[in-house]
């Protein structure tokens, strides 16, 4: 009968301790192999997969709000607690379409984001736009402290770190 781990049951000491490394980095590996695949299947479709569905998706749902008013429910100086900042964002505000016009601080080398300052009180920026992969030409016509127009889908809001539109497009200057 065969043995099931002849390595580890070597009389041997050098065979014996190098038998439990072999069994170790073939079972290390045969878990990263696992969770790869736990990942593949569970992870959010890619941008491309999400701009060929962007063209078949069902019409896009706006909410007129400008940046000013979204702020000051969701930004620094809210007088909304935590919990009702969460309920209103869930239920009026996350997934739909807003157009913004704000001055541009700054683009990703990837040219996949930007951040823009939409108040002038702000320092840094307070609006970040994770842009589709077709508005990377539309991106290089701008420069710092241009304005720009933008559509995209409200992700999130922040306090400190600017809020967030996905699915962003640059809607041309006419």
């Amino acid at each position: 009968m065969k043995e099931r781990f002849p390595l580890i049951k070597s009389k041997n000491r050098f065979v014996r301790y190098f038998g439990y490394i072999i069994y170790s980095i073939v079972g290390f590996f045969a878990f990263l192999i696992v969770l790869a695949t736990i990942v593949a299947i569970f992870a959010p479709p890619s941008d491309q997969s999400s701009s060929k569905q962007s063209s078949i998706q069902k019409e896009k749902e706006y909410v007129n709000v400008s940046f000013e008013d979204f702020d000051e429910l969701f930004g620094l100086r809210s007088k909304l607690t935590d919990y009702q900042k969460k309920e209103l964002f869930e239920r009026e505000y996350k997934g739909k379409y807003v157009v913004w016009s704000c001055e541009l601080v700054e683009v990703s080398e990837d040219g996949s984001e930007a951040r823009f300052r939409c108040k002038p009180s702000t320092w840094t920026w307070d609006l970040i736009v994770k842009f589709r992969s077709d508005q990377k030409g539309k991106l290089l016509k701008y420069q710092k402290g241009d304005i720009v127009t933008v559509e995209g889908m409200i992700w999130s809001y922040s306090e400190l770190f600017g809020h967030r539109l996905t699915d962003g497009i640059i809607l041309e200057r006419g």
